[in-house]
């Protein structure tokens, strides 16, 4: 599963259309959450983000049961998750209000 199968899983949990997650997170279109969703466009940081606040979720969640192999192309998160254990990941969720 990648973070476009991850991303239309949780947007379809919350009940939210792709013209309603766009329209959220300020895009004219639902194209670009399609494209996402796909696979054929990788979303950068700043969208990562706009993501996931507003699906009320933790950026990790679009990550959530990967291997780090899975997460290649996210590089500049992998320094921070290779390093973490399931404690320290468990202890981030707190953090952030999330279920452990």
């Amino acid at each position: 599963m990648g973070f476009g199968d991850r991303l239309r899983q949780i947007r379809e949990s919350s009940g939210m259309t792709q013209e309603q997650l766009a329209h959220i997170i300020g895009l004219r279109t639902k194209a670009a959450i399609s494209k996402i969703e796909k696979g054929i466009t990788d979303p950068n940081q700043s969208t990562i983000k706009k993501l996931a606040d507003a699906l009320g979720v933790s950026p990790l969640d679009f990550f959530e049961g990967y291997s780090i192999r899975e997460y290649a192309r996210y590089e500049e998160y992998l320094p921070y998750l290779a390093q973490a254990d399931s404690t320290t990941l468990r202890n981030i969720r707190a953090i952030l209000g999330m279920p452990l």
